[in-house]
């Protein structure tokens, strides 16, 4: 039994029938396998898949509901700018859900990148290894509104190779929402952030793991343009750069608020600079390594 180009339909014999899995929409579902699939399958149901993400993305509809749906143990490679482009609004790739996650990969140039350039796409369940070439200058570039980044891991430094950036925003990426999801670096320098916004309305980091070695003063930053509504809840972010201060820096007119979330840096007392910014309570930092308390900030 398969899932089908129904929408919560599955197979068996031939027969659609009812499926009561979370995989219910109004538009068509594309299957992605790098183990099984091919260029020239249609794509339609789990035993024709496709061989990579974008082969199945470009038969999508705009605005129709369509999914490209990545079966587990799928691997690929990004090895140019914009390898990855969501240009068609109303997309949702996805993970099928069982382990082990579809993997992608960005390599062979620096510029190696996903880009999302339509509104209201979506990109879950998919682990992102950003140190396939040392340097990636931004593995996600989000140019787009309502883009939601959902259950999602980033690796972004290993000992030799370390992306300089994760996401990177412009001022389009309003309604911007990354939850549930893990970015992981080692304590080996070279990215400067993680996720550098630029201005945008409404944007949202929740229930996120952060960790990496980040510049001393970044980690999650905003720069050039202020944030309207910019909200961070229940995150745990860990600078790992020796002598760190910030976790969180926000361009001093930048609104918005922050609760809940738990920081690490080395040094200071100061994890979060959000000037205009409101501290709803709930936030303790650490600033030394070791199990001492922390404290609440």
């Amino acid at each position: 039994m398969t899932l089908t180009a129904y929408p919560g339909l599955l197979s068996s014999l031939g027969a659609p029938y009812l499926n009561t899995t979370p995989l219910i929409t109004t538009g068509r579902l594309f299957f992605v396998d790098s183990v099984t699939g091919l260029s020239g399958n249609t794509g339609d149901d789990a035993h024709r898949p496709m061989a990579t993400v974008m082969q199945a993305y470009a038969k999508c509809r705009a605005s129709k509901g369509d999914m490209v749906i990545v079966m587990p143990g799928h691997t690929e490679s990004v090895t140019g700018a914009a390898g990855w482009l969501l240009n068609k609004a109303g997309v949702t790739i996805m993970a099928m859900g069982q382990e082990p996650a579809p993997v992608v990969t960005l390599s062979t140039a620096v510029a190696a990148s996903i880009n999302v350039t339509a509104a209201s796409n979506v990109l879950s369940g998919i682990t992102i290894d950003a140190t396939g070439v040392d340097a990636i200058t931004a593995a996600v570039n989000v140019q787009a509104a309502n883009f939601r980044y959902l259950n999602n891991r980033m690796i972004s430094a290993t000992a030799t190779g370390q992306a300089t950036l994760g996401i990177l925003t412009t001022a389009a990426a309003d309604r911007l929402l990354i939850a549930n999801s893990r970015f992981e670096g080692t304590a080996d320098a070279g990215t400067a952030s993680i996720i550098r916004i630029v201005g945008g309305d409404q944007i949202t980091i929740r229930d996120s793991y952060i960790s990496g070695a980040y510049t001393t003063s970044l980690g999650v930053e905003n720069v050039t343009t202020a944030c309207t509504n910019f909200f961070f809840l229940n995150n745990m972010v860990a600078n790992l750069t020796a002598s760190s201060t910030v976790c969180l820096t926000m361009v001093s007119t930048s609104t918005g608020g922050f609760a809940n979330n738990r920081f690490s840096i080395l040094s200071g007392t100061a994890p979060v600079v959000f000037a205009a910014g409101t501290n709803w309570g709930g936030n303790y930092y650490k600033a030394a390594a070791g199990v001492a308390a922390a404290t609440l900030l």
